[in-house]
Order: structure tokens, then sequence, then C-alpha cells
């Protein structure tokens, strides 16, 4: 996925981590076709059940990371550790140096959480 879409999800994250707005609001306003909106439901849900902890590991380690796109990083950040990101450039650099200490300060159990999500919805989508 591009760095566009990790954008439009970190949009959608923003506002409902931080504004408080419903998630189906926030989808079906932005105007979204039907398959980009399953997957940034999907990125975006996976992302804000472990926001919290993630934002605070991210901050400890260097807080310059989520000055610009908060939303957008940290669901990089997300799939960063599931390993379903391929990508890079000079946005998440700082990010990918970042990575061994914020699973360190995370924890084991928010890694799983993380990892088990991933590992299930890909489960799914081989499943007949």
């Amino acid at each position: 996925m591009s760095l566009a879409f990790y954008n439009d999800a970190g949009h959608v994250f923003d506002a409902v981590f931080k504004d408080r707005l419903g998630l189906k609001a926030v989808l079906y306003n932005r105007g979204f076709d039907t398959k980009k909106l399953a997957v940034i439901k999907a990125v975006v849900c996976k992302t804000l059940a472990v926001g919290k902890p993630l934002q605070a590991a991210i901050r400890k380690v260097d807080a310059s990371i989520l000055k610009r796109d908060h939303g957008m990083m940290l669901c990089i950040c997300h799939d960063l550790l599931s390993g379903n990101f391929r990508g890079g450039g000079l946005r998440v650099r700082p990010l990918r140096k970042a990575l061994d200490a914020i699973r360190e300060i995370i924890g084991a159990d928010i890694l799983a959480r993380i990892t088990n999500t991933s590992r299930t919805a890909k489960a799914d989508s081989k499943s007949p």
C-alpha cells in the first residue's frame, strides 16, 4: 500500500482517535470507494485497538515522529510491527530506526495483540 493510502487511513484514525467521531460516519463522509473503504476500516480498527500504548511508546523513543501526520505514523507503525508494511521513504525512515526500541517498550502482550490480529486477518482471507 502506498503512503497516500496511509495518509487517508491516518486522517480517519485522527478523526476517530482525537476528535472522537464515529468510525462509520468518518468513513462514509470521506467518500471512499468500496474496496478502499474496507481496507482503510481494517487498518484503522487494528490501530485503534492498540493506539494509546503505541502512541506512548513512540513518544518515549522519539516524540518528533508524531509531530507531523500523527495518525498516519501510528498506522504505519502498527503495520511495521505486524509485518504488513512494505515500503519506505523519508517519512518512514525514523520509524524504522526506532522500531526495535518501540517493540521493547510496548511489551509482549501488546505486541502479541498486534501480530495475532494480522495473522488472523491473513488466515481469514485465505479461507474459502
